[in-house]
């Protein structure tokens, strides 16, 4: 025979769907329900924003080094333009130590 105890810890493991409730309590469940829709769309959001921001910053990061790539190349391309091979690879070691001081 099940105890008073084992009934009690029956019904806290599985405790009465809402439709057996007692409509006193119903407006206390219904606001329970209201708040973890609540509570789901706020980490939802939060989620979004982070998602955002960290979308954001790849998008900024990408740009930076297309714009670094760029200057790089064209730094290359003035210094292959130049006359006499000394100054050609005097400008293309000032080029690459530039790029790799802006790069640190």
């Amino acid at each position: 025979m099940i105890g008073a105890q084992d009934r009690r810890d029956t019904m806290h493991a599985f405790p009465t769907p809402l439709s057996r409730i007692d409509p006193a309590h119903l407006g206390s469940a219904r606001g329970v329900r209201a708040l973890l829709w609540s509570l789901a769309a706020l980490a939802t959001l939060g989620l979004l924003l982070s998602l955002t921001l960290v979308v954001q910053n790849i998008v900024r990061q990408a740009g930076l080094r297309h714009a670094a790539t760029a200057a790089q190349t064209d730094a290359l391309w003035r210094c292959d333009t130049l006359p006499g091979r000394d100054a050609r690879d005097d400008c293309r070691r000032m080029a690459s130590s530039t790029a790799r001081r802006t790069a640190n």
